[in-house]
């Protein structure tokens, strides 16, 4: 089974990434960033795509895109292609990129680069549920992350979360 595979599962069977189990760092982070954000936000790797019903609740127009096919009312594409983002001024990416193979990194950051500004948080510890696959396949150390996405972007901001666990970016 693929990764692709596992997540589809993930996500139609558990309560993986959902807002209402609290498993949706997006919607729990929003308002950290929200102000940061210029309509038209694009998420990056929306999975259910919560994060971007709460933007639209919000009136921030907003899409989201992921490789899975949760949620009709999202894109369908593979974050670690090219993907234009023509329209958008914004890109988010909550947890999303520990799950990319570090060979995609930066493929994923360039798309984000697309856009004026990004918001973007990364965990770099295991993940802590749904053996027998860590789906936390990329675990840098945060120093790691932020040489790694200095390399696309400029930090404007960025902010240590959960235990030193988690960090969340405001880029440009």
């Amino acid at each position: 089974m693929g990764w692709c595979e596992i997540y589809q599962r993930l996500y139609k069977t558990t309560n993986y990434g959902k807002a209402e189990a609290n498993q949706c760092p997006g919607v729990r982070y929003f308002p950290l960033y929200k102000d940061w954000l210029i309509p038209n936000v694009m998420d990056v790797g929306c999975g259910t795509g919560d994060t971007v019903e709460l933007m639209r609740k919000h009136n921030i127009s907003s899409d989201g895109m992921d490789w899975v096919n949760i949620n009709k009312n999202m894109m369908v594409r593979d974050i670690r292609q090219e993907q234009s983002l023509a329209g958008y001024a914004t890109a988010t990416c909550i947890d999303v990129l520990e799950h990319v193979d570090s060979r995609y990194i930066h493929f994923v950051l360039e798309n984000l680069r697309r856009c004026e500004r990004a918001v973007v948080t990364v965990h770099c510890g295991p993940a802590k549920s749904h053996p027998p696959h860590d789906l936390h396949i990329t675990q840098w150390p945060l120093d790691k992350w932020d040489r790694e996405i200095k390399k696309t972007f400029r930090i404007a901001k960025g902010v240590v979360l959960e235990k030193n666990l988690r960090k969340l970016y405001w880029l440009e």
